[in-house]
């Protein structure tokens, strides 16, 4: 658990590092370090996995979140979001957050 908090925690801090990268880009690309965030987000889920502790999926759904903001485009990272609430049944809470991927979706 120890190995992978700490990973985690370096992708994090290599997103956050990372994110001057895409300061220039217009606001349809995506961020060049969306990746990382994605890869954090499934580590806290297998976190959860192993020990049933809520802590870690809050823990993917702020880091998505922000990426969220960051990136608004990335239909990965909003999926991944759809997995995180649905596994914390927050179904009735990302109605709206959901909505809004769809209609980003089809366009």
């Amino acid at each position: 658990m120890d190995q992978e908090g700490s990973l985690a925690v370096n992708l994090i801090r290599e997103y956050i590092a990372a994110l001057p990268l895409g300061n220039d880009l217009p606001k349809l690309e995506l961020q060049p370090a969306d990746d990382l965030t994605i890869l954090a987000a499934q580590v806290y889920v297998n976190m959860f996995a192993l020990d049933n502790a809520v802590a870690h999926l809050h823990n993917a759904v702020v880091i998505l979140e922000y990426a969220s903001r960051k990136s608004p485009q990335s239909y990965q990272i909003h999926l991944e979001l759809v997995r995180i609430y649905r596994l914390l049944g927050m179904s009735v809470y990302f109605r709206p957050f959901l909505r809004r991927c769809l209609t980003f979706l089809s366009c």
